[in-house]
């Protein structure tokens, strides 16, 4: 079996387990697709498991955005090299 995807959302008003996470996990087999729905409980532990992470990796990607930006603004203050044809 292998994960192909992984979904935790909260459940809107109009649904079952209103107002609570709820996690859709599916996997892949040769033969055929499993699709599993985890209890609120399970999907809350889950989404508090991968919480940290998923927070680490947004600051990372966040930092390297912000150097981006800081060092496209650098190359715009270095003056651009023109080159002309003189004549000899």
């Amino acid at each position: 079996m292998k994960l192909v995807s992984l979904e935790i959302k909260l459940q809107p008003s109009w649904e079952s387990n209103a107002g609570k996470y709820v996690a859709t996990v599916e996997y892949e087999t040769r033969q055929s697709t499993v699709k599993l729905v985890l209890d609120p409980s399970v999907s809350t532990q889950l989404l508090g498991f991968i919480g940290p992470v998923i927070t680490q990796a947004a600051g990372k990607a966040a930092r390297e955005i912000e150097s981006n930006i800081v060092g496209s603004l650098e190359e715009m203050k270095t003056p651009a090299i023109e080159l002309t044809n003189s004549p000899v």
